[in-house]
């Protein structure tokens, strides 16, 4: 007898055994009951945008501190949907309105624009349209932006109202258009 034959053989339930297991437990994983699926709706409840006569609640308002050597500089970054509620409702493509606006430090209360100079730009932001790219470019030409710092952390309350154009191809096009809202950001 060779040194092959006189090796016991595994027994074919060893090998059929963790096929059954596995078997079995994509069955019992496969059947239970999931609850429907609820859309969310983004709304942090801190705030609102009024653009074009129409009041927006925010989907986000963050600020962060981009100079760790300035713990008094600030960059905001709001976000509002400018879908109706159907078109929320039916999953439309988004259409955001977004708001970027830096202080260098918080040396006063109220900033001008654009006499303090700050960098900004709105964009509203169209999913649905592929033809012309879904970005327009807005900048403030004219805005007070007043702000009650937070200078130990915690809830830190702006408002604004703004003028702002379009920017296409480097060029301030179109009309002013009104924006303002209010918001709190946590620091």
């Amino acid at each position: 007898m060779s040194a092959l034959s006189s090796r016991p053989q595994p027994c074919r339930m060893k090998k059929i055994l963790p096929l059954l297991v596995l078997f079995l437990a994509i069955a019992f994983v496969g059947c239970y009951d999931a609850n429907d699926f609820v859309n969310p709706v983004y709304n942090c409840e801190c705030g609102t945008m009024t653009y074009n006569g129409t009041e927006l609640p925010l989907k986000m308002a963050e600020a962060i501190v981009p100079d760790s050597a300035n713990p008094l500089s600030r960059r905001y970054h709001l976000v509002a949907d400018l879908r109706s509620d159907a078109e929320i409702e039916e999953h439309a493509a988004a259409r955001d309105l977004t708001v970027f606006l830096e202080v260098d430090t918080l040396d006063q209360n109220v900033f001008y624009i654009p006499a303090d100079g700050l960098p900004n730009l709105i964009q509203e932001i169209d999913r649905s349209d592929s033809l012309f790219g879904g970005v327009r470019d807005f900048v403030v030409t004219n805005g007070v932006v007043q702000v009650t710092p937070a200078y130990f952390g915690g809830p830190e309350p702006v408002t604004f109202q703004f003028e702002m154009r379009e920017v296409l191809d480097g060029e301030l096009v179109g009309f002013a258009v009104p924006l303002s809202g209010t918001f709190t950001a946590d620091i």
